[in-house]
């Protein structure tokens, strides 16, 4: 967020797509492909299952694949959590950021939900056992081509 330390944050989308293989439904051994996507803090992931966590949309977030990508609408508040802990420890120990080297890091996890029967809200959030896998597409910072993150800042001056 270098050069808007003084801006608000208002989104941050986040767009992965996945590789297609060549034998997506060639092979009778083909395995399937995760459905859906937990993005979590590195250094909160064990203890997001452990406690039988359900995604928040603030420190966890769930995406489900559509067309060939997995997309998190708005991770806003995750990367201004984890910008605001890296600021915050900075001030205070100017080795926090070695001491705290996954301060900037989230996994993606395949899982599965659990939800009640009458309606789409989640009740329940598993690590997907199902053998899956998929290759994800690495950034190139253009939409059509690879993951693809865009964000929106807002400017307001004191006029």
């Amino acid at each position: 967020m270098e050069g808007n330390e003084s801006d608000s944050l208002n989104s941050v989308y986040l767009s992965i797509p996945r590789v297609n293989s060549d034998n997506d439904n060639l092979s009778k051994y083909n395995i399937g492909v995760p459905e859906n996507l937990l993005l979590v803090e590195e250094d909160s992931v064990k203890g997001f299952f452990e406690q039988k966590n359900i995604y928040d949309n603030k420190r966890s977030y769930l995406a489900t694949l559509s067309g060939n990508s997995y997309t998190f609408s708005n991770i806003c508040i995750l990367v201004s959590k984890m910008y605001e802990a890296y600021t915050d420890g900075m001030a205070t120990d100017a080795d926090w950021a070695t001491k705290h080297p996954n301060w900037n890091k989230v996994l993606l996890v395949p899982v599965e939900t659990q939800e009640l029967a009458t309606s789409t809200v989640a009740t329940a959030v598993y690590h997907c056992f199902k053998p899956t896998s998929t290759k994800l597409v690495k950034g190139t910072g253009d939409i059509n081509t690879g993951l693809y993150v865009s964000y929106v800042f807002s400017k307001f001056s004191n006029d």
